[in-house]
């Protein structure tokens, strides 16, 4: 372990578009490389790798609780420096994930580069808060060879960019005649005491929905509930804008709320992951591939 006077210390910054967050730690370069590589070591402080990272490998990284990311290798010089594009949810905006190794007397000096060119100043805060996580649990695995890995994230968020400004999606999908074209209706709006069936085979697959509020042209927030849930969830569909387009958000949260166990929260959780994802996709299709 690293003594008192050579623990990490993380440093972060950021910019409109880029997460830079550094650690030292006093592992190998090769230690560092194969945490960040190798499927069975990076399972154990990040998430689920289909495969060993190669370049132009595409590959899936999972987190088991409907999280994940799909990542192509664009640079590998082991042990030194990786380099990778990946899409949340395999749907989100395109980030470049750039890892530096650099000896040290002692151990070495990793940093991390997250980069995407639109991102928000205000999303760049939020992903540092990520990233400082992240290297950390990282830094504590390679320190302790303990793992460090989270369970699972109570919140569920993903994101898709459009083929058209915020007033234009506005009126396309959020329109009264064409909501139910990509979110599952029981009847043609999303209102209060409408329903989202949800066909994957699990319960429960009628969702009532609640306390809908709109704010045009960019939201709108409703609940969504069911007999056997303690709680009623939280829901909100976002539109944001790019700089030639818009980007759909949808949040979900207030898992731990509908029930008191643990297993039966992560499976609805999980199984709304694929819900959302699909209705980003149907969102897109309906807009086409017209840009206004």
């Amino acid at each position: 372990m690293l003594s008192t006077s050579n623990k990490a210390i993380l440093e972060a910054s950021t910019t409109s578009s880029t997460v830079v967050v550094n650690f030292a730690t006093s592992a190998s370069a090769i230690e560092v490389w194969q945490a960040l590589t190798e499927p069975n070591i990076v399972g154990r402080w990040f998430g689920t790798l289909t495969s060993t990272l190669f370049p132009g490998e595409t590959v899936r990284l999972e987190f088991g609780d409907g999280d994940f990311f799909m990542l192509e290798v664009t640079r590998s010089e082991p042990p030194h420096l990786l380099e990778y594009n990946w899409r949340f949810l395999g749907v989100g905006p395109l980030d470049t994930i750039t890892w530096r190794i650099l000896p040290q007397n002692i151990g070495c000096l990793v940093t991390v580069i997250d980069n995407e060119p639109e991102r928000s100043p205000e999303s760049a805060l939020l992903l540092r808060q990520g990233w400082l996580d992240f290297t950390q649990r990282l830094e504590r695995f390679l320190t302790t060879d303990i793992p460090t890995r989270y369970d699972w994230r109570r919140e569920f968020d993903g994101s898709i960019e459009l083929p058209c400004r915020v007033e234009v999606a506005w009126d396309k999908i959020f329109a009264s005649q064409a909501q139910a074209q990509w979110l599952p209706l029981s009847c043609s709006i999303l209102e209060a005491g409408a329903h989202l069936t949800l066909e994957d085979g699990l319960e429960p697959s009628l969702l009532q929905i609640l306390n809908v509020i709109w704010n045009p042209p960019n939201r709108v927030q409703f609940q969504l509930t069911h007999s056997d849930w303690l709680h009623p969830t939280n829901c909100q569909l976002e539109l944001s804008p790019r700089s030639k387009c818009a980007m759909l958000t949808i949040q979900h949260f207030g898992w731990e709320a509908i029930s008191p166990h643990r297993d039966y929260q992560l499976q609805q959780r999980k199984r709304f992951s694929s819900f959302w994802i699909t209705a980003l996709q149907s969102a897109v299709s309906l807009l086409g591939t017209s840009k206004k």
